[in-house]
């Protein structure tokens, strides 16, 4: 299983307010699941967990039980090969607009993901149960007509999560602070 550890360290995005993850929170991502050699794939299922100081995001290109919503992608087909002249694969990061890692220097520290044909009630409400089961408790911090944005603490650990209506879109922002 390919699996990218990804420390949260100092993070800082003006628009979301995010601070230092000093706390250890991590964020695993797991894409094993996802096959980056078929250019024929146009959904992501994607799963999400946290459990015991870490943020476990789920990338797959089959099916698997989720109470998340699908996430349109784009695997391109790389021209090329690499020093051993295997074909070159995308990764994550390849996929498109709607499944972003964000960086801060050489660290990730958080993600993107853009749920279409998706309601902001139906998003909130599965990232809540999820995050709820593993402990969190959310407090409402900003509520608009487009935007709602929740600090969720679960006694050791803190996470902001900033949901936003994009018309037929959901946009979900997820870091450690």
């Amino acid at each position: 299983m390919k699996k990218l550890v990804i420390a949260l360290s100092l993070a800082t995005l003006p628009l979301f307010g995010m601070a230092s993850a000093a706390n250890g929170f991590v964020v695993t991502i797991d894409d094993s699941g996802f096959d980056f050699a078929d250019t024929d794939i146009d959904t992501a299922y994607i799963d999400f967990a946290a459990n015991d100081g870490e943020l476990q995001l789920t990338i797959s290109s089959t099916k698997i039980d989720t109470s998340l919503p699908t996430v349109s992608v784009t695997v391109p087909d790389l021209p090329g090969t690499d020093i051993f002249g295997n074909d070159l694969l995308p990764s994550l990061e390849n996929l498109g607009k709607n499944i972003t890692l964000i960086h801060t220097g050489r660290s990730v520290t958080g993600f993107d993901i853009t749920y279409s044909d998706a309601t902001p009630e139906a998003v909130i409400a599965a990232y809540m149960s999820i995050l709820s089961q593993a402990g969190f408790e959310a407090t409402p911090q900003l509520m608009t007509t487009n935007v709602f944005s929740y600090t969720l603490d679960n006694g050791s650990q803190q996470l902001r999560a900033v949901f936003r209506n994009d018309g037929t879109d959901v946009g979900v922002h997820l870091v450690a602070f």
